[in-house]
């Protein structure tokens, strides 16, 4: 017995450095909220660490507010001094890194950017965070920088660019802007533009193209895999035509064409595009949840953005679930009535353990016709806290059954004692009887 005595005494230490661990973690994660803007995404310390010639090392934080945010890419853009970095940008340079940034979280990161090599003079750089959809999320305040025209230069500017469509009849030709450009599935698109050459010497170059999915921010779905060379004498224009790849399904594409050898990258050109036959809008703009992963019995919150004005006067249903990483049901499809283009914000109780939920959404009209959907997974930074009643219910089973295990194998020897304790009163017995 005393065996088990001091068994349980141990489980039950054990058990209270569990419990106040627990507390403890609620109590530190209670501090950090207060630390964090009740906003979204902000920045802060962006610093440029080092420049040589037009090569960065940049370097910045990312602090988050209250929503998670999922599938979110982060870029540069640099702009003339005093012009809008959105309207003007001169370059735009998005990093492949996908990023799930988790409520209340704070992540700094650090990055090489290289600057066009044919411009010259004062500018400003930025840090863009956006999701893949294209929604600005956040940006940063600017760095001045100071730019010298680094040995060969070129000059590719969207002036000089036309888009021209082929199809069945006569190609149409028409000057790039910043609009999209509606084409039917049948069409066949290309991007002409003027190259300048501005050295005295030839220069070699790659024309390339890159298509993403709704936005530069968005997957990367093709690119030039057979690129070709061109050869620009000292001072050359050149039109360069850049033909693109038929659509491989419906939506919007936004192609980017540039070009570069070993030792220039001109600066890059944005061409938005999309069939004319697709006259539904298929994305939401933005899905955030107040956290990454979640218990049993929590509540989620699941807050979109749609913004549509295609769609006036019209009565909508937004459904929406959440899976987990193996495709159980964690939030049952949650229906909302009535809703309107803008922000939406729905509740539901999360019937099971949820890591990397996957949120599923849905616009549908009365008809029950999909108007818009998304489907967006969320990646699990921060481990799933385990309920204090959960903790308790976990100890108490182990201590039963441990104190289980000790009473099996103690009573057998409690009675080969008392059986020879017995025996050792009957021999003495026996013994006086003589």
């Amino acid at each position: 017995m005393k065996l088990l005595k001091i068994s349980l005494i141990s489980f039950l230490a054990i058990f209270s450095f569990v419990l106040s661990s627990a507390v403890f973690a609620e109590e530190q994660t209670e501090e950090n909220r207060s630390i964090f803007s009740a906003s979204d995404i902000d920045f802060s310390d962006f610093e440029i660490v080092s420049q040589a010639g037009n090569n960065f090392e940049l370097s910045f934080t990312i602090n988050n507010g209250q929503r998670a945010q999922s599938g979110v890419r982060y870029g540069v853009v640099l702009n003339s001094k005093g012009t809008s970095p959105i309207i003007e940008a001169l370059d735009e340079y998005v990093y492949e890194e996908l990023l799930t940034i988790e409520s209340n979280y704070s992540l700094t990161k650090k990055i090489n950017y290289k600057a066009p090599s044919g411009l010259s003079g004062d500018y400003e750089i930025r840090i863009f965070i956006k999701n893949k959809n294209g929604l600005m999320l956040s940006l940063s305040g600017y760095k001045e920088i100071a730019l010298e025209k680094s040995g060969d230069s070129l000059e590719l500017t969207r002036e000089s660019c036309s888009v021209v469509i082929k199809g069945a009849g006569e190609p149409k030709q028409m000057t790039l802007g910043n609009e999209t450009i509606f084409v039917s599935e049948e069409e066949n698109v290309s991007i002409e533009c003027l190259v300048k050459n501005k050295n005295q010497g030839e220069v070699t170059l790659t024309p390339l193209y890159e298509i993403y999915s709704n936005s530069l921010y968005g997957d990367l779905i093709e690119k030039e895999l057979e690129p070709t060379v061109i050869s620009l004498l000292g001072e050359e224009e050149k039109n360069i035509i850049w033909d693109l790849p038929k659509p491989s399904f419906s939506g919007t594409y936004v192609t980017k064409i540039f070009l570069e050898n070993e030792n220039i990258r001109s600066n890059n050109i944005l061409f938005s595009y999309r069939s004319s036959n697709e006259n539904k809008v298929n994305l939401l703009n933005n899905i955030s949840l107040d956290k990454t992963g979640y218990s049993k019995g929590e509540e989620a919150t699941i807050s979109l953005i749609w913004i549509n004005p295609n769609f006036n006067n019209q009565e909508f249903i937004l459904k929406t679930s959440i899976l987990d990483k193996k495709g159980k049901v964690c939030l049952p499809e949650t229906t909302k009535n009535q809703i309107t283009t803008g922000p939406i914000t729905l509740t539901g109780e999360i019937v099971k353990d949820c890591i990397n939920p996957r949120v599923i959404a849905k616009i549908e009209n009365t008809e029950g016709e999909v108007i818009a959907s998304e489907d967006l997974v969320f990646e699990t930074i921060n481990k799933i806290k385990t309920s204090i009643l959960d903790i308790v219910i976990l100890v108490l089973i182990v201590i039963l059954v441990v104190a289980g295990i000790i009473i099996f194998f103690v009573k057998p020897k409690n009675k080969k004692e008392e059986l020879k304790n017995n025996e050792e009163v009957n021999y003495e017995k026996s013994d006086e009887n003589k």
